[in-house]
């Protein structure tokens, strides 16, 4: 079973800018939208929540689309997501999964220790 993948640790309620990586493609776009309600790995320390699950639906950061003569900025959400495991009712983002219907990039990384079908 492929791995879950997250958004960005909130501290304080400031996101950190470290979501998961999708597959890079001019710069480097990282999970960014995610569920508010459901988190994977939590953390014990107080004032972090952890990481919500990001899902179909939830965008990357803003990050550059190849193309010709120039690569313009542009987001990108998970296309589809599980079919069988949900969060908030939309699939959960696994590795492995479409971002943006094949036109964008491919989820890359995602949770060691939870995983999902």
């Amino acid at each position: 079973m492929p791995a879950v993948t997250r958004g960005p640790n909130i501290i304080g309620g400031v996101d950190q800018g470290d979501g998961d990586l999708d597959v890079i493609h001019c710069t480097l776009p990282r999970r960014k939208g995610m569920s508010s309600t459901v988190f994977v790995n939590a953390s014990t320390v107080a004032g972090v929540l952890g990481r919500g699950v990001s899902r179909r639906t939830d965008l990357n950061t803003v990050h550059l689309l190849p193309g010709a003569p120039i690569c313009p900025p542009h987001q990108s959400p998970i296309f589809v997501g599980s079919l069988t495991v949900f969060a908030d009712g939309l699939g959960i983002g696994r590795v492995g999964d479409d971002v943006g219907s094949a036109l964008c990039t491919f989820v890359a990384e995602g949770s060691a220790d939870v995983f999902a079908g």
